[in-house]
């Protein structure tokens, strides 16, 4: 292998660590504070974080998104990201600080005020770093993000832990918040060689503007698309709610990206490369999701049937109700990990308008139905958020194939056997499940996961053997891989 391949092999190693590093860090810090801390003040930190997310998508992601679109963004398209963004970090932190109690009153939580004036630091610390760390993955030293995110996460969760343990509630989940986006930037800052400064033009500055706005729109639509349901949730039922809905939908955000992380960073560039050969291009895009279904089928099916045990050994007894809005999730998530390939291709073929639609339904959709439904209970919210993927997801995907002539029965075909199969092992687990109640939930676990493992591929291999030798030739390929690329 070249040196410039042994480049790239690092650079997309580290790429894949920096995704996904941070969210499992993330998870093993949850599911340690889980234990210390209520599900109330968990709820309020999650609205919290909530409020600082749609500044940050709106106000701060959209230009650094802008800049990593740019071919080439010379030292003055940086300074004026720069100053746009901290400008903008600014009026958020003051927004927020002034509508804490506004939004305090309306979601009757009282509590949320008081973290929602700690956050405004959390969301100018972000806009003082953005654009170093777009400095970076526009320059590929993804290995000083991923550091980044390592450090921050251990220094800041080290320290949540430390006050939870110590009975701090709501605070230590403020201060882990705080200091892991503090001890962040000032990394970025340490390692990144470009600094800002002053030297940009009023026109760099109107020509970022004028690029951001869709993207922020963008963003936006599809920030009330996926986390619509934690803020009317807590609208609705309260923190506890909020609380138990959130740390069911992290599970299943770990889950989908430690699963769809690395063939996602495959898919994009590949599906790029051939979006003017679409006879390949189709026989890839059937390929990438045979190959997702594979995994995330089973993964799913899995979480869903062992989701009271698993909850109860990962948050301990308290968190029991996660359990029952775990299964209704996962059903969801299995849709959204094929929609990764849909939205690649979406992109990749020039269709750039129909993920904005689709960004708009989404959130619509979200909405209305949420509305209707989160009143009534827990489970209805969950459902609410189900059914929207259950009905926009195969929209999408019916869409995309019309535009590779792909045929329905074809893409039937690419994902029915992992399908087929994660059903013969969900019933089996099912049925067998209310036999094993007398054993502990850690051995309920240590007995089903590889039981259901094999069980799957022996059904797997029974539909369709050739999705098991490709998983073993995946499996070889990366690990060849990576040993190649040190």
């Amino acid at each position: 292998m070249s040196s410039e391949g042994h480049h790239i092999g690092r650079n997309a190693i580290w790429s894949v660590l920096n995704q996904s590093a941070g969210q499992i860090m993330v998870l093993i810090v949850f599911l340690i504070t889980a234990r210390f801390i209520s599900k109330e003040d968990f709820g309020t930190m999650a609205i919290a974080m909530l409020v600082v997310e749609v500044m940050r998508q709106f106000s701060i992601e959209s230009i650094g998104m802008t800049l990593i679109a740019k071919a080439a963004p010379d030292k003055k398209d940086y300074n004026a990201g720069f100053l746009i963004i901290v400008a903008a970090s600014l009026i958020s932190a003051v927004v927020i600080f002034l509508c804490a109690g506004l939004l305090a009153d309306l979601l009757d939580n009282q509590k949320l005020q008081y973290a929602l004036h700690w956050v405004c630091l959390i969301i100018v610390t972000f806009g003082a770093s953005k654009i170093h760390e777009t400095w970076l993955a526009k320059n590929m030293q993804f290995k000083q993000l991923a550091l980044r995110s390592i450090f921050s996460i251990l220094i800041g969760g080290s320290v949540g832990i430390y006050m939870a343990v110590h009975g701090y509630g709501l605070l230590s989940l403020i201060a882990q918040q705080v200091i892991t986006t503090l001890v962040g930037t000032a990394f970025l800052w340490s390692v990144t060689r470009w600094r800002p400064g002053l030297d940009t033009t009023k026109e760099h500055v109107i020509s970022i503007l004028k690029y951001t706005r869709y993207i922020s729109f963008n963003n936006s639509a599809n920030l009330v698309s996926v986390q619509g349901d934690v803020f009317l949730s807590a609208y609705f039922l309260g923190p506890a709610a909020a609380g138990i809905y959130n740390a069911a939908k992290r599970l299943i955000l770990s889950a989908n990206l430690v699963m769809t992380s690395a063939i996602g960073q495959v898919s994009m560039p590949i599906l790029s490369s051939l979006s003017q050969d679409r006879d390949k291009l189709k026989v890839s895009y059937l390929d990438f999701n045979r190959f997702t279904s594979v995994f995330t089928a089973p993964a799913f099916m899995g979480l869903s049937c062992l989701a009271l045990p698993l909850v109860r050994t990962l948050l301990g007894e308290s968190w029991t109700e996660v359990a029952s809005v775990l299964p209704i999730l996962c059903l969801s998530s299995y849709i959204v990990s094929l929609g990764h390939i849909t939205g690649n291709v979406l992109l990749t073929t020039g269709h750039q308008k129909l993920t904005s639609y689709f960004a708009i339904l989404n959130a619509l959709l979200n909405l209305a139905l949420l509305f209707v439904m989160a009143p009534f209970g827990l489970i209805y919210a969950a459902w609410a958020f189900a059914l929207k993927t259950m009905i926009l997801g195969p929209i999408s995907i019916y869409i995309t194939n019309r535009i590779l002539h792909v045929s329905t029965m074809d893409y039937i075909k690419c994902v029915l056997p992992s399908i087929g199969a994660a059903l013969v092992m969900g019933v089996v687990l099912y049925v067998s499940l209310p036999f094993a109640t007398h054993l502990n939930k850690i051995l309920q676990l240590i007995l089903f996961i590889p039981t259901g493992g094999v069980i799957y591929f022996l059904a797997l291999w029974f539909l369709d053997k050739s999705s098991v030798m490709n998983i073993f030739t995946f499996i070889r390929h990366a690990i060849r891989s990576k040993v190649q690329a040190r």
